[in-house]
C-alpha cells in the first residue's frame, strides 16, 4: 500500500483540492457508508517490484497503478475535484515518508458514473507511482 500512502499525502497537502475536500475525507481505501460529500478515496489497482539479478540490494523499487475516486453530490462539484485530484503540471519526486518517489504521473481518467438512487456523482483518475523501499 505504498503507493496508496504516497498519493494520499500528496493529495491532503495539495492546495486545489483542500479548497474543496477537507483533508479528512481524502482517505485511503474504501470510505464507509456514513461518509459526508464530498470525499476522495485512494487505493492500489496493481504493482510490480522491479527485479534486479541478485535481488539482494538494500533497496527495491516498484511501480503502483492507484485509482483517485471522486464522490460528490452534483456532477459540477465531482469535475472540480476531479481536476484539482490531477495534482497540477509535471510529476512529483522527492522524499514521502520513508519512501523515495522516483515518479508520480497521471495515467489517465476514468469514465464518469452518472448518480443513481444515492444521488451520488461519482468519477476516477489514475497515477503511476514509482517509488524505492527499503528491501
Amino acid at each position: 500500500m505504498s503507493g496508496v500512502n504516497i498519493v494520499r499525502k500528496l493529495l491532503s497537502e495539495h492546495a486545489p483540492l483542500l479548497a474543496l475536500v477537507p483533508a479528512k475525507a481524502i482517505r485511503a481505501g474504501a470510505l464507509p457508508q456514513a461518509q459526508t460529500l464530498p470525499a476522495v478515496s485512494v487505493h492500489r489497482v496493481s504493482g510490480y517490484q522491479f527485479r534486479t539479478v541478485a535481488n539482494r540490494s538494500p533497496s527495491k523499487q516498484i511501480r503502483e497503478r492507484v485509482q483517485v475516486t471522486v464522490l460528490a453530490g452534483t456532477y459540477e462539484a465531482a469535475e472540480r475535484i476531479l481536476k484539482a485530484a490531477q495534482l497540477g503540471r509535471g510529476m512529483h519526486i522527492g522524499q514521502v515518508f520513508d519512501y523515495y518517489v522516483n515518479s508520480v504521473v497521471l495515467e489517465g481518467i476514468g469514465p464518469y458514473i452518472p448518480s443513481g438512487d444515492d444521488k451520488i456523482h461519482e468519477q476516477s483518475l489514475d497515477f503511476m507511482v514509482t517509488f524505492t523501499e527499503a528491501n
